[in-house]
């Protein structure tokens, strides 16, 4: 990524800031400080591409690189950014993609009317895009949601349709995150 980087002019700025934020998705997990810095510079170099497409790709990035919780009202502001560039795109995968990181940023601002509302708007998405990895999801959030409220018997039965369309998927984080999700349930009725 560093080689293509360096062999990228500034004329093409969108491959740039694409070359970017994958070199930032790549060492988020190796050197965060860079992966940061890296990102925002994809950002303000896609913003003067003006290429939508690009620029959603480069909001995903930016996304993952400010993954902690000292940039919670920045990563809730970039996936709304990255849902309106999806939609500016008309890249359908992208917007759930920005819908899938909102969800996951309401409920963590405790915006829980709005998440449930986002988590409408990304399955009315998912079954429109009919491709199966997007859909067990949306079950998934409905299943926290009634964890969150004590309604365990939903909960459960969430778990249930998220790790059947998970599994159906082929995703293995489908198992990983349901059992969490079944985990905290049990915790929680006391098993």
């Amino acid at each position: 990524l560093e080689d293509a980087l360096a062999g990228t002019g500034p004329a093409d700025r969108a491959t740039g800031a694409r070359l970017l934020a994958c070199l930032a998705t790549d060492l988020y997990y190796a050197d965060r400080v860079r992966a940061d810095a890296l990102s925002a510079d994809a950002v303000r170099e896609v913003e003067a591409a003006g290429d939508h497409g690009a620029r959603v790709a480069v909001l995903n990035a930016r996304r993952v690189a400010i993954w902690e919780a000292e940039h919670a009202r920045e990563r809730l502001a970039t996936a709304t950014a990255m849902v309106e560039a999806g939609e500016e795109a008309g890249d359908r995968a992208w917007v759930l993609q920005g819908r899938n990181w909102r969800v996951r940023d309401l409920m963590e601002h405790g915006r829980v009317r709005e998440a449930e509302a986002e988590i409408e708007a990304y399955a009315a998405g998912a079954q429109e895009l009919a491709l199966p990895h997007y859909r067990w999801y949306a079950p998934l959030w409905r299943g926290t949601l009634a964890q969150m409220a004590g309604r365990w018997d939903d909960a459960e039965r969430c778990c249930d349709e998220a790790l059947a369309l998970g599994r159906r998927a082929g995703d293995p984080n489908a198992d990983l995150f349901v059992t969490t999700l079944r985990v905290q349930v049990e915790v929680e009725r006391g098993r």
